[in-house]
């Protein structure tokens, strides 16, 4: 994971922490993006993740022009389409543009979206975790164009959960052992659970993070903004707790 001075760390090391952590072989890890940093992550097919929280990004090249944070609008993160290349995505597997971490283990992610796609081609913006090969993922969306605007769903299609309401702000996804679990609210309000995914055939590790995709083919120009990131992780090799906030 890509950390300079740059970041600010804030370490608490509690006691008994220690002594759980050290006992378990575990370390809980908190990392937020707000997005509130000059940065620009992707640009002429040049990846830069320095100084982020961020391990990786997929499927950019050809398809997203810009990703930057608190350039083009202030503390959020853009993802920038010059409409020129056609995109599309599939439901059968994750080789959709995105932005991730590398999670071991149990974790509880949420993602705020401060706007949502236009209403057409069925432009989703997604909250997931997905294997290295791209093929198992489960992914909460927010879809433009359908009458089921949230929705949660694993790659082969043997779940699918489709709440009627309308698109909310907030996504959340959370890990249990094989279990995903995912809950949206708006801003204030309280979480509502979607519904959960039995998953036993997903790796320990996994990526996390947000993505941004088409169902139909599109050649549209537009942005895609993101508010924040949030993810809350336990793994092996450590103790204690640390937060790290971009």
């Amino acid at each position: 994971m890509n950390r300079n001075p740059g970041i600010r760390y804030a370490y608490t090391m509690v006691f008994a922490a220690i002594i759980i952590g050290v006992a378990a072989g575990t370390r809980a890890e908190t990392l937020v993006d707000e997005f509130d940093s000059n940065h620009t992550y992707w640009t002429n097919s040049i990846e830069d993740l320095s100084g982020t929280i961020w391990d990786g990004m997929q499927e950019m090249a050809g398809v997203v022009d810009v990703v930057d944070a608190n350039i083009s609008y202030a503390g959020e993160l853009r993802f920038h389409y010059d409409g020129t290349v056609a995109r599309n995505g599939s439901d059968v597997d994750f080789n959709v543009p995105a932005l991730y971490i590398n999670v071991t283990g149990d974790f509880d992610a949420e993602l705020y979206v401060p706007n949502h796609p236009a209403y057409d081609n069925y432009r989703t913006v997604s909250l997931a975790a997905w294997s290295n090969n791209l093929t198992d993922c489960v992914h909460v969306d927010c879809i433009a164009g359908t009458t089921q605007a949230m929705r949660f769903r694993d790659c082969a299609g043997n779940y699918e959960f489709k709440p009627t309401v309308n698109r909310f702000h907030w996504m959340r996804l959370v890990r249990s052992g094989s279990d995903f679990t995912a809950y949206y609210k708006d801003d204030g309000g309280e979480w509502t659970l979607i519904g959960t995914i039995p998953y036993a055939g997903m790796p320990d590790t996994v990526r996390v993070g947000l993505a941004y995709w088409d169902l139909e083919t599109d050649t549209g120009y537009y942005d895609v903004l993101f508010g924040k990131f949030q993810i809350e992780t336990t793994g092996g090799g450590g103790a204690g707790t640390v937060i790290l906030i971009q």
